[in-house]
């Protein structure tokens, strides 16, 4: 029996530390996860190839952020915690993915008002499993 209730994250990096520019440790540009000064931190970044892309050698890349108005892609979920010894936190791709339209984008480099559409897609895509 766990004492928890709610398991509550981020998806990204919060406007006040993203305003702070590159940092250390987890946070160092050297991870690929900053754009700039200007664009920040990536929040979430999916590549890959597949068939059915529209883009060269079937590449696409996705790298989701923005951390100021009016596209701020920061966001919290609050996932309900299951009664049960072991816990997984899964993220469904498929909705995603099918939201991408890789038949007709391949990528999303910069903070915009697709990027915060496809961030916002992807928070309910969060579960809790035993």
């Amino acid at each position: 029996m766990t004492a928890l209730h709610a398991l509550r994250f981020g998806l990204g990096i919060d406007s006040l530390t993203s305003s702070s520019g590159a940092m250390s440790g987890a946070l160092d540009p050297v991870h690929g996860m900053y754009w700039a000064w200007q664009s920040g931190y990536i929040h979430f970044k999916l590549e890959g190839s597949t068939k059915y892309a529209a883009c060269r050698n079937g590449h696409f890349r996705f790298h989701l952020g923005g951390y100021r108005y009016p596209f701020n892609s920061w966001r919290e979920r609050v996932l309900a915690v299951p009664d049960a010894d072991t816990l997984s936190v899964q993220l469904d791709l498929a909705p995603f993915i099918k939201a991408a339209d890789l038949v007709h984008s391949c990528e999303v480099m910069s903070p915009g008002a697709r990027a915060l559409e496809l961030v916002q897609m992807l928070l309910p895509q969060f579960t809790l499993r035993p």
